[in-house]
């Protein structure tokens, strides 16, 4: 995930645009091991409950001419982290957003979690899936789709 999240950050800074990266963490910290036995992310992950995170510091949606949102996606949802960004958030981007999304299936997760962040308030431009040994192609398309959106900002 954070490989494509600093490909897209990188790209976009080659276009002369600024960017801003913010790792949202849980404060926290689950056991980097065999996170599909965990039982704290289980749990919270399928409960979708808010938690407690650290790297939003200095993020200001009232600055942003584009938002990323971007998730490993973890028994079929968001991991707890991005979910409780999303729920804090919730109705104050106004901003367009992209959704980016991976796991390790192929499956189309991103359009969940464009689902979700809508019915949160967020305005969706574009969103991508990624999965494990598949193309960019998707991660170039969205990144084109941020350009495009920035330079109309």
């Amino acid at each position: 995930m954070q490989t494509a999240v600093l490909h897209i950050a990188e790209e976009l800074r080659r276009g002369g645009v600024e960017v801003k990266v913010f790792l949202v963490k849980p404060v926290k910290d689950y056991y980097p091991k065999l996170l599909h036995l965990n039982p704290r992310l289980i749990h919270e992950t399928i409960t979708g409950k808010s938690i407690e995170v650290t790297g939003l510091e200095h993020f200001d949606p009232n600055l942003c001419r584009a938002l990323v949102v971007a998730t490993p996606i973890w028994f079929g949802r968001p991991s707890p982290p991005i979910t409780t960004f999303i729920k804090m958030f919730a109705n104050k981007v106004k901003c367009p957003v992209y959704a980016l999304a991976t796991s390790i299936m192929s499956k189309d997760y991103a359009a969940r979690l464009r689902k979700l962040l809508e019915e949160m308030g967020y305005s969706v431009r574009g969103c991508a899936s990624l999965a494990r040994g598949v193309s960019y192609s998707e991660l170039r398309r969205l990144l084109e789709d941020i350009g495009r959106s920035i330079e109309k900002a």
